[in-house]
Formats: C-alpha cells, sequence, structure tokens
C-alpha cells in the first residue's frame, strides 16, 4: 500500500511573512529557526517581529555547507538546549533537509518556509544526507513532512531567477 504523507497547512500570499506568527503559534511557542544566511536575511524584520507579536520566542541557527548526521545531531542538541517545541526552516532545500530530521529526532513540528521555487523539500517527508565532502550519503525518512508551509510569493518570486527556472 502506497502511504503519502502531506502538511496539514499550506499558506500562500505576498506579504504573508508578517503573518507568520499568528499561523506558527498553534504549532508552538519556542522555535529554533534553521536558515542560510541570505534567507534569515530575506525574511526581515517583518518575520521576527510577527513571531515576537504571537508570544513565541527564539534562536536563529545559519546554517551553511552540506546536510550531514553531524549537523543534524548538533542542531537536534541546540533545540534540546534551547528547550524549543518547534523548528522552523528558511530557505532552500538543504535547510529544510536538516529542519526536517532535527524535527524528527526531537520530535517536534516542523514549519516551512521556503525562499525559492527550485525545491520540493519544504513538502516532501525525506530529507537528503551527505558526507561531509558532499557526496550523497543517504535518505533520511522523516516520520512526517513539515506541518505548516508559508509560501511568501513574493519573497519566491524575487529570489535569483536561476532558482525559479530550477523550479520549472
Amino acid at each position: 500500500m502506497l502511504t503519502i504523507k502531506t502538511p496539514a497547512e499550506y499558506i500562500n500570499a505576498p506579504d504573508i511573512i508578517g503573518d507568520s506568527g499568528k499561523y506558527i503559534k498553534k504549532y508552538g511557542s519556542k522555535a529554533v529557526i534553521i536558515g542560510s544566511r541570505t534567507s534569515l536575511k530575506v525574511v526581515s524584520d517583518a518575520f521576527y517581529n510577527g513571531l515576537k507579536e504571537n508570544g513565541i520566542e527564539f534562536e536563529a541557527v545559519e546554517f551553511s555547507g552540506y546536510p550531514t548526521k553531524e549537523i543534524i545531531n548538533l542542531y537536534s542538541r541546540k533545540a534540546a538546549g534551547f528547550t524549543a517545541d518547534i523548528i522552523i526552516a528558511i530557505g532552500g532545500g538543504k535547510v529544510h533537509d536538516i529542519a526536517k530530521a532535527v524535527g524528527t529526532k526531537t520530535k517536534h513540528p516542523v514549519i516551512s518556509i521556503p525562499t525559492i521555487a527550485a525545491t520540493c523539500a519544504s513538502w516532501a517527508a525525506c530529507s537528503i544526507i551527505y558526507k561531509e565532502d558532499g557526496d550523497f550519503d543517504t535518505v533520511f525518512l522523516n516520520e512526517w513532512p513539515p506541518r505548516l508551509i508559508i509560501a511568501d510569493t513574493r519573497i519566491i518570486a524575487t529570489a535569483p531567477s536561476r532558482y525559479m527556472n530550477a523550479g520549472i
């Protein structure tokens, strides 16, 4: 039998990033945010202020490189140390792969905020894991896909065109 796991909610609209907190708060109140340097800037103060206005505490962790087992373990420890109850991914595929694996390891729901159109990682229930040198290692099957996807269409539309083209 084939089982397809899908997110519980998908919301997309231009400039929805500022309202993200009101959607995220039903999943938790203490978040570890995993994002690339660029993506953490792209969501702007509107996102962070929206979290604060909705009573969501957060700690942002900048990710670069490859999703590896070691990084999953490191970020899982960070989430535990912060006593997070949700994981938020902001960025492209590698960021989402790490966040989903951390969510599975810590048993916390994952909120997905894609910033490019070139990936299905913000939706899928699996994570692609690499070795330190960037070679493929394994496919990590997550128990669940992200529970909530918030796609700000203005952010996605203003990403570099190579990411839009890759998504098509």
